[in-house]
């Protein structure tokens, strides 16, 4: 899903979740008249717990399922795709000042852009706007402040340098296993050994092929068993943490079943997200038991945070949460469309697909390393 699409799909799910808080709205006034009014008040004006700020800059979805990603370059600036907020002209690459609040323009995208970036080369390629009516876009490419054009090529075939928007690619790190069920992490740290049939089939065969522990296979190291089961980790990516300098994992399925039939987590049981040095020291990080399952999961100096965009009945019910003390604590409502966490662990940047129209997908920045008037737990 691209450009324009994304972003009327946003405001598509924005409309929906207007909709739907109407209605229901209605519904209440019926029966309890004032009351459901001051809850629907409330649903419109949610006082975060840290400080928080927005721009009118509007963060434009890249995925199908969010929350995708918001870079950080620093401790102050971000860089992302979207629009100024009431203007009716292309996409833009902004980099913004999250100190001083300015921002530049780095590249005008084409309507129905594609877009990526490197976290950790800083490697940038997009699609541009046509210069002229009829002219074909361009793609350009290169690290961040020097891209440059990119020939266009026979239908079918990619740019090679485009490998390079991910920062360790799949096809360069395993040549003695082009089949095997692999999590790729740095080069440095080489990868995660899932399964490795003889016929190439990924999949795990039974449960004790199930429960059994993955491997990380180390340049120039024995293979090391890690306390992760590999149907937790079947189809699932890794993500990684700046902050903590380590590797994050939501697992797939719950050790106490057979991951061939489990649909949705266990209520009584609590989710475990592991995090993996560099050194292969695992942690576990557990999101208590009957809390939203975790779509993105990231690591803050205050604690432990995960986006859920599960909903029962409106969008209020979906957000994210941080596990302070042990206790989730919801710092953001609505459908969290963006995430991304400063290198320092303090700064999340964010946006939301709000019943408000007039803040759905603003850039916010929320400082948890900082309190609020409206934090109840400082």
């Amino acid at each position: 899903m691209k450009g324009a699409h994304r972003r009327a799909l946003a405001r598509t799910h924005g409309i929906v979740a207007i909709g739907t808080t109407i209605l229901l709205a209605t519904s209440s006034l019926t029966a309890c008249g004032q009351d459901a009014a001051n809850a629907l008040n409330r649903l419109l004006a949610m006082k975060p717990p840290y400080p928080d700020k927005s721009w009118s800059l509007i963060y434009s979805i890249h995925k199908m399922r969010p929350p995708d990603d918001i870079y950080w370059l620093d401790n102050e600036r971000i860089l992302f795709p979207g629009y100024e907020k009431d203007s009716d002209s292309l996409p833009f690459v902004f980099i913004l000042d999250t100190t001083t609040g300015k921002y530049t323009k780095e590249a005008s995208l084409r309507e129905h852009y594609w877009f990526c970036f490197n976290r950790v080369t800083h490697f940038l390629a997009y699609d541009i706007a046509a210069a002229e009516p009829g002219v074909s876009p361009a793609m350009m490419a290169g690290p961040i402040g020097a891209e440059t054009f990119l020939p266009e090529l026979e239908k079918g075939k990619s740019h090679p340098e485009l490998k390079q928007c991910w920062p360790w690619p799949n096809d360069e790190l395993r040549p003695d296993r082009p089949n095997a069920n692999v999590r790729n992490l740095s080069p440095e740290d080489g990868y995660i050994l899932v399964v490795d049939h003889p016929d190439g089939d990924p999949s795990l065969k039974d449960r004790q092929e199930q429960d059994g522990p993955v491997q990380w296979i180390k340049p120039g190291k024995a293979p090391v068993n890690l306390p992760i089961q590999r149907k937790e980790l079947e189809n699932h990516k890794l993500t990684y943490s700046d902050y903590a300098g380590a590797y994050l994992l939501i697992p797939e399925s719950p050790r106490s079943g057979d991951a061939h039939y489990i649909t949705n987590w266990p209520k009584d049981e609590g989710i475990p997200i592991y995090s993996i040095s560099h050194s292969g020291e695992v942690k576990v990080i557990e999101i208590p038991a009957g809390s939203p399952e975790p779509a993105g999961v990231y690591l803050t100096r205050r604690g432990l945070l995960w986006v859920s965009n599960e909903t029962t009945g409106n969008s209020r019910s979906a957000g994210a949460w941080l596990l302070v003390d042990g206790k989730p604590q919801k710092i953001i409502e609505h459908f969290v469309t963006g995430v991304g966490v400063s290198p320092d662990g303090c700064k999340i940047a964010y946006s939301v697909n709000s019943v408000d129209p007039q803040k759905t997908d603003n850039l916010h920045l929320m400082s948890v390393c900082e309190t609020s008037p409206n934090d109840q737990s400082h």
